[in-house]
């Protein structure tokens, strides 16, 4: 459709919507009458009548500026460079190149802020990003990909400082020499102006509709029903070639925001750098209007719902009770203590993933004890294979007031992990994986028994360490058998965790799965017994994370799905 044709005119000179005109009236009905046909064959048992549009979900403002603008001063911007240090550069590098340590971790790749492209903007295309556009970047994260949201840990102040630095020292390039920010060059125009918004009537969600199925082509992409799952959904590829994913309409998360302006802003100007082209040039504002209705009729989940899974830091009860705690994954104790929704983000971003895991915490003025729980439809426990991979949960704790990055902490900023690995509580026997093995020839065991051709193999405990230099050396990974299944380490940034050692595995617990649900508990002293351990006190809160790992898919070492910091209070 040309541009002409989607701004028709009446005689009069009169502007009307694409809609508007007769024979596209035709067609729309004709589409309308059609997707009505199917969508009755595919949502048998639905009430009949017009659907409901959902309004945007409940919760936190997360990226709205509440204060004024502070003046931007050298001051300021090396305010901004102390929190992009911090907080920003273990993924997007030092020089903001996309290159941190953390990158390889990432899929999608942190953004290369010398390039100037954003997802989230509302300024023209091929303009820069307005000021606002990264602030609300900054403040609120971003779906789909592990940018976490920074509102509850940073002040305004220190993210307008840090959109500050960042167009200074970063968003910008080299010239003779020297560093000239793209918005001395080439500032951004104002934001397109988005026209007042038509009703939701069920004429108007009928139109988005067929628009949708038709003119727009929207289904190719994020499926008939909206699920993300369109017969071009596998092949989405980004402006640097990696594997992204529409996003599930149903569920009423977006990639940017979810009040309507902003999804207008969407389906009228793109996001060119994901893959989703601008429909200005196929529809009128009238027609993204309908649009913008039909999507949002599209959503299946409840307020409540869609409010657990936004990402901002929430706070975790721990009640004191008297006796002895609950310390197996089942106990019936747990039934007892209410349960906190924590939302997960795959740092590799997928469509199969666990979305989030219940938390339960109790306390009894001597020990703690936290329960995790998580749906996966498989056990992975075993690792014998190079294919296998196992699943496994983490709880991270800092007790710094302003803690250190969410992923490992930081130099200067310790964290304390207690890591379950479910491998860690099954025989590994490689007679397990394949039980037509048989030896060839081993001599260095202490038993001085020599093992003859098609002898059944020995346990790891009747070699020598001399020969096993892993186990020789005590590395737990390498041990034959495991006290506990979960490891107490340390972590001081990425490339630093290190075990606490086999003397000082304070966390004791285990974890059952059972019908497509993991429940592993932890359980330990609130004094601190070892160096690197949090210290916890009735009465007090200390900052808590975690992370998921599922073998199904794969994961293993930073290949996980994490949390940002949240807050554990235990009751006096």
């Amino acid at each position: 459709m040309s541009p002409d044709a989607a701004n028709s005119s009446d005689s009069d000179g009169a502007k009307r919507p694409t809609w508007a005109n007769p024979v596209v009236v035709a067609v729309v009905v004709i589409a309308v009458i059609g997707l009505t046909i199917y969508v009755n064959q595919d949502d048998k048992g639905q009430p009949e009548g017009p659907p409901e549009v959902a309004e945007a979900p409940p919760g936190p403002e997360t990226d709205v500026a509440k204060g004024v603008r502070p003046e931007t001063t050298a001051e300021l911007v090396e305010v901004g460079r102390k929190v992009y240090a911090d907080n920003c550069s273990v993924c997007h590098g030092e020089k903001g190149k996309g290159d941190g340590k953390a990158a390889f971790l990432l899929l999608p790749r942190p953004r290369d802020f010398s390039e100037g492209k954003f997802n989230r903007k509302n300024t023209p295309p091929q303009n820069l990003a307005a000021d606002e556009d990264l602030f609300k970047t900054v403040s609120a994260g971003l779906l789909g990909s592990s940018m976490p949201p920074w509102k509850d840990y940073l002040t305004e102040r220190e993210r307008w400082a840090a959109v500050d630095y960042l167009k200074k020292e970063l968003i910008a390039i080299t010239y003779e020499g020297e560093v000239v920010s793209r918005y001395e060059l080439e500032p951004p125009k104002p934001p397109l102006p988005v026209p007042a918004e038509i009703p939701a009537t069920p004429e108007n969600v009928a139109i988005g509709k067929a628009i949708y199925h038709s003119i727009a082509e929207c289904w190719t992409c994020h499926g008939r029903g909206g699920q993300g799952d369109g017969p071009q959904s596998q092949q989405i590829v980004n402006t640097r070639g990696e594997r992204i994913y529409p996003i599930d309409l149903t569920k009423g998360a977006y990639k940017l925001s979810a009040n309507n302006e902003e999804i207008f802003r969407r389906i009228r100007d793109g996001i060119p750098l994901a893959a989703m082209y601008s429909m200005s040039e196929k529809l009128t504002d009238d027609e993204v209007w309908c649009l913008v209705h039909y999507t949002r009729s599209l959503v299946n989940r409840t307020d409540e719902q869609r409010e657990r899974n936004q990402q901002y830091r929430r706070t975790i009860e721990a009640p004191k009770v008297a006796g002895d705690l609950p310390t197996g994954p089942d106990d019936e104790a747990w039934k007892e203590i209410s349960a906190s929704y924590i939302p997960l983000m795959p740092l590799w971003w997928r469509r199969q993933r666990i979305e989030g895991v219940f938390v339960k915490a109790v306390h009894n003025g001597s020990e703690v004890s936290i329960q995790l729980s998580w749906a996966d439809d498989t056990e992975d426990r075993s690792v014998i294979r190079y294919q296998d991979f196992h699943d496994g949960a983490a709880i991270q704790f800092s007790a710094a007031e302003n803690p250190p990055f969410f992923a490992m902490g930081a130099k200067g900023g310790p964290v304390n992990i207690w890591h379950w690995k479910s491998d860690w509580e099954m025989d590994q026997s490689l007679a397990l994986k394949y039980p037509n093995m048989a030896v060839d020839h081993y001599q260095a065991r202490t038993d001085n028994v020599i093992a003859e051709s098609g002898q059944e193999s020995a346990p790891v405990s009747k070699h020598d360490p001399l020969f096993l230099t892993g186990r020789g050396a005590g590395n737990p990974f390498s041990s034959a058998e495991h006290k506990t299944a979960i490891e107490d380490v340390v972590a001081a940034g990425l490339g630093t965790l290190t075990s606490q050692g086999q003397t000082a595995q304070q966390v004791r617990g285990a974890g059952k799965w059972y019908k497509g649900l993991w429940r592993v508990a932890f359980t330990r002293a609130l004094s601190a017994e070892d160096e690197g351990d949090v210290p916890l006190s009735a009465g007090a809160s200390v900052n808590i994370g975690f992370a998921v790992w599922n073998g199904a898919q794969m994961d293993r070492n930073g290949q996980k799905s994490v949390t940002i910091w949240h807050n554990l209070k235990l009751e006096q």
